[in-house]
């Protein structure tokens, strides 16, 4: 079994005023996705989705659908309170729990359609391992 060194949390705040797509984690060596982190730090309106594009070894990129503005996170994720309020909003923070290993790269990207109208943020860490 191989080890992992840790590496430092890489964070994006992406916004939703704007579409497209942003490089959260590009790398080239072996590893272990251990985890990502995802918060919303504003309400949005308008139609914005976001989706975690997630490539392993240059392999089939997968599109996990995590926020939309009608539902904020994805019905199928777990979503939890981070800053103490009840009420519309309050399930503002998702983590998932992956231990994926990787042999050659990974990229993680956060991938924006539809914009929103009003200013509103969600904030990504990606959690990783270098092989040593």
């Amino acid at each position: 079994m191989p080890a992992y060194a840790p590496q430092p949390i890489s964070t994006l705040s992406k916004s939703l005023t704007a579409t497209g797509s942003t490089d959260v984690v590009n790398v080239t060596e072996a590893g272990v996705l251990s985890a990502i982190g995802i918060r919303t730090t504003a309400a949005a309106d308008g139609t914005p989705t976001m989706t975690l594009d997630i490539t392993i070894d240059g392999g089939t990129t997968q599109h996990l659908k995590v926020y939309t503005a009608a539902t904020s996170f994805d019905p199928s994720l777990v979503a939890f309170n981070l800053n103490g309020t009840s009420g519309a909003g309050a399930a503002n923070g998702v983590v998932l729990v992956l231990g994926t290993a990787y042999k050659t790269s990974l990229q993680v990207a956060a991938n924006v359609t539809g914009a929103s109208t009003s200013t509103g943020t969600v904030q990504v860490s990606v959690l990783r391992g270098k092989q040593l």
